[in-house]
Protein backbone atom coordinates (compact mmCIF):
# COMPACT_ATOMS: atom_id res chain seq x y z
CA UNK A 1 0.00 0.00 0.00
CA UNK A 2 0.93 3.41 -0.90
CA UNK A 3 1.86 6.21 2.02
CA UNK A 4 -1.35 7.74 0.05
CA UNK A 5 -3.01 4.78 0.54
CA UNK A 6 -2.26 5.03 4.44
CA UNK A 7 -3.35 8.22 4.70
CA UNK A 8 -6.99 7.21 2.42
CA UNK A 9 -6.88 4.90 5.24
CA UNK A 10 -6.65 6.88 7.89
CA UNK A 11 -9.15 9.68 6.43
CA UNK A 12 -11.83 6.88 6.32
CA UNK A 13 -11.05 6.08 10.24
CA UNK A 14 -11.75 9.59 10.93
CA UNK A 15 -14.52 9.70 8.93
CA UNK A 16 -16.46 6.65 10.76
CA UNK A 17 -15.04 6.89 14.42
CA UNK A 18 -14.25 2.77 16.06
CA UNK A 19 -13.84 1.15 13.11
CA UNK A 20 -11.12 -0.30 11.91
CA UNK A 21 -8.15 -0.09 9.67
CA UNK A 22 -5.98 -2.84 8.51
CA UNK A 23 -2.50 -2.19 7.07
CA UNK A 24 0.11 -4.51 6.11
CA UNK A 25 3.33 -4.96 7.42
CA UNK A 26 5.24 -3.78 4.52
CA UNK A 27 3.22 -0.65 4.11
CA UNK A 28 4.06 0.37 8.33
CA UNK A 29 7.99 -0.33 6.99
CA UNK A 30 7.74 1.26 3.69
CA UNK A 31 6.23 4.58 5.77
CA UNK A 32 8.82 4.32 8.19
CA UNK A 33 11.44 5.23 6.04
CA UNK A 34 9.54 8.39 4.85
CA UNK A 35 9.07 11.96 6.57
CA UNK A 36 5.95 11.53 8.29
CA UNK A 37 2.86 14.20 9.19
CA UNK A 38 2.96 15.03 13.08
CA UNK A 39 -0.59 14.54 12.94
CA UNK A 40 -0.83 10.88 11.53
CA UNK A 41 -1.91 8.22 14.07
CA UNK A 42 -0.83 4.76 13.25
CA UNK A 43 -1.59 1.73 15.88
CA UNK A 44 -1.36 -1.58 16.30
CA UNK A 45 0.89 -4.23 14.73
CA UNK A 46 -0.32 -7.80 14.60
CA UNK A 47 0.94 -10.49 13.03
CA UNK A 48 0.43 -10.13 9.41
CA UNK A 49 -1.67 -7.12 9.42
CA UNK A 50 -2.76 -3.80 11.59
CA UNK A 51 -5.65 -2.93 13.30
CA UNK A 52 -6.10 0.68 14.40
CA UNK A 53 -7.56 1.81 17.51
CA UNK A 54 -7.61 4.48 20.02
CA UNK A 55 -6.15 4.21 23.42
CA UNK A 56 -8.05 6.86 25.01
CA UNK A 57 -7.14 10.07 24.14
CA UNK A 58 -3.48 9.32 23.10
CA UNK A 59 -0.81 6.48 21.94
CA UNK A 60 1.82 5.88 23.84
CA UNK A 61 4.48 3.88 21.18
CA UNK A 62 7.53 4.11 19.45
CA UNK A 63 8.20 6.93 16.51
CA UNK A 64 8.82 6.38 12.80
CA UNK A 65 10.83 9.09 10.73
CA UNK A 66 13.22 11.60 11.13
CA UNK A 67 14.89 12.38 14.68
CA UNK A 68 13.78 16.10 14.12
CA UNK A 69 10.15 15.12 13.55
CA UNK A 70 7.40 13.44 16.01
CA UNK A 71 6.13 11.13 13.28
CA UNK A 72 3.76 8.15 13.17
CA UNK A 73 3.21 7.26 16.67
CA UNK A 74 2.68 2.76 16.37
CA UNK A 75 1.87 0.33 19.01
CA UNK A 76 3.63 -2.74 18.99
CA UNK A 77 0.76 -4.37 20.81
CA UNK A 78 -0.97 -7.16 19.12
CA UNK A 79 -4.84 -7.57 19.73
CA UNK A 80 -5.46 -9.49 23.08
CA UNK A 81 -6.16 -13.04 23.11
CA UNK A 82 -9.92 -13.92 24.32
CA UNK A 83 -11.30 -13.21 28.06
CA UNK A 84 -12.29 -16.79 30.06
CA UNK A 85 -15.63 -15.45 30.76
CA UNK A 86 -15.35 -15.49 34.37
CA UNK A 87 -16.31 -12.89 36.57
CA UNK A 88 -13.84 -11.95 38.48
CA UNK A 89 -14.69 -8.51 40.25
CA UNK A 90 -14.44 -9.96 43.68
CA UNK A 91 -11.12 -11.68 42.94
CA UNK A 92 -9.63 -8.50 41.81
CA UNK A 93 -11.42 -6.44 44.69
CA UNK A 94 -9.71 -8.63 46.88
CA UNK A 95 -6.11 -7.23 45.32
CA UNK A 96 -6.64 -4.15 46.39
CA UNK A 97 -8.04 -4.29 50.50
CA UNK A 98 -7.01 -0.87 51.40
CA UNK A 99 -9.52 0.90 48.99
CA UNK A 100 -12.94 2.02 49.86
CA UNK A 101 -13.95 2.13 46.17
CA UNK A 102 -15.49 -1.37 45.30
CA UNK A 103 -16.22 -0.45 41.73
CA UNK A 104 -14.54 -2.83 39.28
CA UNK A 105 -15.09 -2.47 35.57
CA UNK A 106 -13.59 -4.76 32.99
CA UNK A 107 -11.55 -3.69 30.00
CA UNK A 108 -11.15 -0.27 29.63
CA UNK A 109 -7.93 1.43 30.34
CA UNK A 110 -6.76 -2.10 31.69
CA UNK A 111 -6.88 -3.71 28.04
CA UNK A 112 -4.45 -1.11 26.30
CA UNK A 113 -2.20 -1.37 29.50
CA UNK A 114 -2.21 -5.38 28.72
CA UNK A 115 -1.75 -5.08 25.39
CA UNK A 116 1.36 -3.21 25.84
CA UNK A 117 2.91 -5.50 28.13
CA UNK A 118 2.31 -8.71 25.90
CA UNK A 119 3.97 -6.82 23.48
CA UNK A 120 6.92 -8.27 24.82
CA UNK A 121 5.66 -10.99 26.47
CA UNK A 122 6.30 -14.80 24.72
CA UNK A 123 4.83 -17.21 24.35
CA UNK A 124 1.29 -15.93 23.32
CA UNK A 125 -0.81 -16.36 26.25
CA UNK A 126 -4.42 -18.37 25.61
CA UNK A 127 -6.50 -15.63 27.68
CA UNK A 128 -6.74 -12.42 29.50
CA UNK A 129 -9.13 -11.10 31.42
CA UNK A 130 -9.21 -7.06 31.78
CA UNK A 131 -10.45 -4.93 34.63
CA UNK A 132 -9.82 -1.72 36.38
CA UNK A 133 -10.88 0.34 39.07
CA UNK A 134 -11.79 4.22 38.77
CA UNK A 135 -11.19 7.57 41.11
CA UNK A 136 -14.13 9.70 41.49
CA UNK A 137 -12.96 11.43 38.39
CA UNK A 138 -13.08 7.96 36.30
CA UNK A 139 -9.59 8.06 35.76
CA UNK A 140 -8.16 4.55 36.14
CA UNK A 141 -6.69 3.95 39.64
CA UNK A 142 -5.54 0.74 39.47
CA UNK A 143 -5.65 -1.87 36.93
CA UNK A 144 -5.26 -5.73 36.42
CA UNK A 145 -4.91 -8.49 33.33
CA UNK A 146 -5.25 -12.09 34.47
CA UNK A 147 -2.71 -13.31 32.05
CA UNK A 148 -3.31 -17.35 31.39
CA UNK A 149 -1.35 -19.70 29.29
CA UNK A 150 -2.82 -23.11 28.29
CA UNK A 151 -0.88 -26.67 27.25
CA UNK A 152 -4.13 -28.98 27.23
CA UNK A 153 -5.59 -29.70 30.52
CA UNK A 154 -3.22 -27.72 32.22
CA UNK A 155 -2.94 -23.74 32.91
CA UNK A 156 -0.83 -21.17 34.46
CA UNK A 157 -1.47 -17.42 35.03
CA UNK A 158 -0.04 -14.21 35.97
CA UNK A 159 -1.52 -10.75 37.08
CA UNK A 160 -0.26 -7.81 35.77
CA UNK A 161 -1.37 -5.03 38.54
CA UNK A 162 -0.43 -1.24 37.51
CA UNK A 163 -1.38 1.07 40.94
CA UNK A 164 -0.91 4.77 40.40
CA UNK A 165 -1.06 5.20 44.05
CA UNK A 166 0.82 2.88 45.78
CA UNK A 167 0.77 3.04 49.78
CA UNK A 168 4.26 1.79 49.56
CA UNK A 169 5.42 5.78 48.38
CA UNK A 170 4.59 6.69 52.22
CA UNK A 171 6.95 3.73 53.63
CA UNK A 172 10.58 4.26 54.82
CA UNK A 173 12.83 2.99 53.36
CA UNK A 174 10.99 2.26 50.61
CA UNK A 175 10.12 -1.42 50.28
CA UNK A 176 10.58 -1.28 46.40
CA UNK A 177 14.42 -0.64 46.94
CA UNK A 178 15.25 -3.04 49.48
CA UNK A 179 14.85 -6.62 49.86
CA UNK A 180 12.67 -7.18 53.28
CA UNK A 181 13.28 -9.82 55.74
CA UNK A 182 10.43 -12.05 54.15
CA UNK A 183 11.72 -11.74 50.65
CA UNK A 184 15.05 -13.55 51.60
CA UNK A 185 13.97 -16.18 53.82
CA UNK A 186 11.43 -19.30 53.95
CA UNK A 187 12.59 -20.00 50.66
CA UNK A 188 12.89 -16.65 48.98
CA UNK A 189 15.20 -15.13 46.74
CA UNK A 190 15.67 -11.30 46.55
CA UNK A 191 16.87 -9.03 43.85
CA UNK A 192 16.71 -5.18 43.49
CA UNK A 193 18.61 -2.75 41.54
CA UNK A 194 17.86 0.86 40.03
CA UNK A 195 17.61 1.17 36.29
CA UNK A 196 18.04 4.73 35.24
CA UNK A 197 14.92 6.50 33.71
CA UNK A 198 13.03 3.38 35.47
CA UNK A 199 12.60 2.96 38.75
CA UNK A 200 12.96 0.39 40.88
CA UNK A 201 13.24 -3.19 39.53
CA UNK A 202 12.41 -5.76 42.16
CA UNK A 203 12.38 -9.78 41.42
CA UNK A 204 11.52 -11.91 44.03
CA UNK A 205 10.82 -15.83 44.10
CA UNK A 206 10.29 -19.17 45.51
CA UNK A 207 9.50 -22.73 43.64
CA UNK A 208 6.46 -22.05 42.58
CA UNK A 209 5.92 -18.11 42.57
CA UNK A 210 7.72 -15.08 40.99
CA UNK A 211 6.62 -11.66 41.58
CA UNK A 212 8.46 -8.50 39.62
CA UNK A 213 7.71 -4.66 40.47
CA UNK A 214 9.23 -1.61 38.94
CA UNK A 215 8.39 1.71 41.39
CA UNK A 216 9.98 4.68 41.68
CA UNK A 217 8.55 7.75 44.13
CA UNK A 218 6.65 9.90 42.01
CA UNK A 219 5.45 6.93 39.52
CA UNK A 220 2.33 4.42 39.99
CA UNK A 221 3.70 0.59 41.04
CA UNK A 222 3.91 -1.66 38.43
CA UNK A 223 3.44 -5.65 39.40
CA UNK A 224 2.99 -8.72 37.67
CA UNK A 225 3.33 -12.22 39.97
CA UNK A 226 3.85 -14.96 38.05
CA UNK A 227 2.62 -18.38 38.85
CA UNK A 228 2.88 -22.35 37.76
CA UNK A 229 -1.12 -22.72 38.22
CA UNK A 230 -3.53 -20.51 39.76
CA UNK A 231 -1.93 -16.84 40.88
CA UNK A 232 -5.49 -15.92 42.98
CA UNK A 233 -7.78 -17.22 44.84
CA UNK A 234 -9.63 -17.73 41.78
CA UNK A 235 -9.67 -21.55 40.53
CA UNK A 236 -8.09 -21.67 36.61
CA UNK A 237 -10.24 -21.65 34.16
CA UNK A 238 -11.91 -24.62 32.26
CA UNK A 239 -11.02 -26.86 35.35
CA UNK A 240 -7.64 -26.45 34.53
CA UNK A 241 -4.61 -28.28 36.55
CA UNK A 242 -1.63 -26.50 37.71
CA UNK A 243 1.36 -26.41 35.08
CA UNK A 244 3.55 -26.87 37.11
CA UNK A 245 6.63 -24.67 35.42
CA UNK A 246 6.41 -20.42 34.55
CA UNK A 247 5.42 -20.03 30.99
CA UNK A 248 8.39 -17.33 30.68
CA UNK A 249 11.70 -16.93 32.20
CA UNK A 250 12.45 -14.25 34.62
CA UNK A 251 14.26 -12.15 32.35
CA UNK A 252 11.21 -11.78 29.44
CA UNK A 253 9.23 -10.64 32.98
CA UNK A 254 11.70 -8.29 33.64
CA UNK A 255 11.85 -6.58 30.15
CA UNK A 256 7.78 -6.30 29.94
CA UNK A 257 7.85 -4.64 33.27
CA UNK A 258 10.04 -2.53 32.34
CA UNK A 259 8.57 -1.47 29.42
CA UNK A 260 5.65 -0.44 31.14
CA UNK A 261 7.65 2.32 32.30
Amino acid sequence: MSEQGIREAFDAYRADPGGEVRLDTASITSAGRRRVRRTQLLIGAAGLGVVATLVGAAVVVPQLGDDNERGLTVAEAPNLPPSTGRDLSDVFRDEQPSSSDSRILTGGPARDSAAKFLAKLAPRPANVDTAWQPTENGEPKVQWALISWTDGGKAAEGLLTIDRNPITIAIFPPPYQVCGEAETTNGNTCSVREVKGKGWLKEVRNAGTLRVTLQRANGPAVEFRLSQGAVTRAALAGGRQPLGRFPVDAKTVGDAVLGMS
